[in-house]
C-alpha cells in the first residue's frame, strides 16, 4: 500500500451507548475505501452505514453500524462472547455484563 492513504484505525465495537457492557477496542493500519449509507444512515430509524477498509495484505474489514452498535467483519468478538472470555488471545480488552 505503499504511496496509500493508509493509516491506524482505532475502533470501539460492540454497544453503542453509555450502558452498554458488551465491547471491544480494535486497532489496525488500513486504507479507508468508502462507506455506504443505508436506509438514511446510522442515525436513522433502522438504518447502517458500511465502512470498507482494505489492509496492507489486500484483505479488507467492514464496520457495520447502527445507532445502537457496530460489528467489525471479520472478528471474533462474538466467538469470544459466547465462550465467556473477558480478553481475547491478542490481549484486546473486551468487557461483559
Amino acid at each position: 500500500m505503499e504511496g496509500s492513504k493508509a493509516k491506524t484505525h482505532t475502533i470501539k465495537v460492540g454497544g453503542r451507548d453509555n450502558t452498554s457492557t458488551v465491547g471491544e477496542t480494535v486497532s489496525f493500519t488500513a486504507e479507508i475505501y468508502g462507506t455506504a449509507y443505508f436506509s438514511g444512515g446510522k442515525e436513522a430509524v433502522d438504518g447502517w452505514d458500511s465502512t470498507y477498509y482494505r489492509l496492507p495484505d489486500g484483505t479488507f474489514r467492514v464496520l457495520l453500524e447502527t445507532s445502537g452498535i457496530a460489528l467489525l467483519m471479520p472478528s471474533d468478538m462474538l466467538e469470544a462472547m459466547r465462550r465467556g472470555q473477558t480478553t481475547s488471545a491478542t490481549g484486546v480488552i473486551l468487557w461483559k455484563s
